[in-house]
């Protein structure tokens, strides 16, 4: 599962040309509106996806 994201993230990044560093930037920004609006619906529904993305940051 952690090489199939890692293998999207890498196509997403070559199609939109992102930058490491910017791609990163987008995701912590993305996982800030999923936090809020779990928060205002009191849902979860993203919480695996966020804890993914962090293991796929620091592999």
């Amino acid at each position: 599962m952690i090489t199939d994201r890692l293998v999207e993230k890498g196509r997403l990044k070559s199609e939109f040309g992102f930058s490491d560093d910017l791609f990163y930037r987008w995701r912590k920004a993305m996982d800030k509106v999923c936090i809020k609006f779990e928060k205002k619906y009191n849902l979860f529904i993203f919480q695996k996806d966020r804890l993914d993305s962090h293991v796929d940051n620091h592999v």
